[in-house]
C-alpha cells in the first residue's frame, strides 16, 4: 500500500462541507495514482482540527489525522492532548 505521508485540507475553509469536498477531491485524485492511505495535516481556520477528526472518525481507514499546534501559542499542548485523548 502506498501511504501519501503529507496532505493538507484547504487552508481555510468556510465550512466542513467545503472542508470535506476538498479532502474527497484529494482522495479520489490519490487513488488514481495507487494511493491507499493519506497522512492529513491540519492547518490553517481555528475548525481545521474538529474537521480532521471528523474525517478520520469517518474514513479511519483511508485518513491518519495530525492536529494543529502552533509553538507560539500556549495553549497548544492542551489542544493535541484533546485532540489525541478523544
Amino acid at each position: 500500500m502506498i501511504i501519501d505521508i503529507h496532505v493538507h485540507p484547504p487552508q481555510f475553509a468556510p465550512s466542513q462541507e467545503h472542508f470535506f469536498a476538498a479532502w474527497q477531491r484529494m482522495w479520489n485524485a490519490g487513488q488514481k495514482a495507487g494511493i491507499g492511505k493519506q497522512v492529513l495535516l491540519a492547518w490553517g481556520s481555528a475548525d481545521c482540527n474538529e474537521h480532521t477528526r471528523d474525517l478520520v472518525t469517518q474514513f479511519s481507514n483511508q485518513i491518519i489525522g495530525f492536529v494543529r499546534g502552533w509553538f507560539a501559542d500556549p495553549e497548544s499542548p492542551a489542544t493535541i492532548e484533546k485532540y489525541v485523548v478523544e
